[in-house]
């Protein structure tokens, strides 16, 4: 609790800039890694067991273990279902 209470104080009196004015300057600037980039939305039940999933297996993040996960789905060769 003390670092953090330290950090805030830090922050306030400097001349720390908030992050969305530093994302703001970025803007059409490319992130550091040329690797692409994924953003989805997913529901509440499917965020919860794969957090489950991540916290069993000792993943250091989610992205880790979405990674992983699509990974090991698509070795398993699947097809879409058609109706």
């Amino acid at each position: 609790m003390i670092e953090i209470l330290r950090r805030y104080y830090y922050f306030r009196s400097s001349n720390f800039e908030p992050q969305a004015n530093i994302l703001e300057s970025q803007k059409g600037k490319m992130p550091a890694s040329d690797k692409p980039y994924l953003n989805f939305v997913i529901d509440p039940d499917l965020l919860k067991r794969l957090d489950d999933f991540r916290f069993r297996q000792r993943f250091a993040t989610r992205a880790a273990a979405i990674k992983w996960l699509l990974d090991w789905a698509l070795k398993q060769n699947p097809s879409p279902e058609t109706s």
